[in-house]
């Protein structure tokens, strides 16, 4: 509770205008997002709602003190596989998606070409394919 409330804090000098309009979208969508599209057109609209600010400070709170310990103290993760978006600056594909592959020993990983870190957005076919044939799998 101490260290969100701190978070809480700090979160509005650390998350200004200029890096939430500048920053989150190219982290978000990938290098080829597309301004023109209607998911990205409401996601802008939305961008500086106070909820909206609220969820940044709790997922950057969550961020900060995920631990996968207590999945992997049963030595492996329920069965289930991982999605990455090759363009994810959220959580980076060489560093963050390789180890979460490796550390869950995940059944499948799929990585989504030129899709960041709302791969699910950006490519809803091919990741509803994919889901799909896991699932009937």
């Amino acid at each position: 509770p101490k260290v969100k409330a701190l978070i809480a804090k700090i979160m509005p000098w650390v998350y200004n205008r200029w890096v939430i309009r500048s920053m989150f979208p190219k982290r978000l969508f990938g290098k080829n997002m597309n301004r023109n599209d209607d998911f990205y057109k409401l996601y802008q609209s939305r961008l500086f709602m106070k909820v909206q600010e609220q969820s940044r400070n709790d997922m950057f709170y969550k961020a900060y003190t995920y631990n996968l310990a207590p999945i992997l103290q049963h030595k492996k993760a329920p069965k289930h596989m991982l999605l990455w978006g090759e363009e994810n600056e959220v959580a980076d594909l060489k560093n963050m998606g390789a180890l979460h592959y490796e550390m869950l020993q995940s059944d499948e990983f799929h990585v989504i070409k030129g899709a960041g870190h709302l791969c699910m957005y950006e490519k809803p076919d091919e990741i509803n394919a994919i889901i799909t044939r896991y699932l009937n799998g």
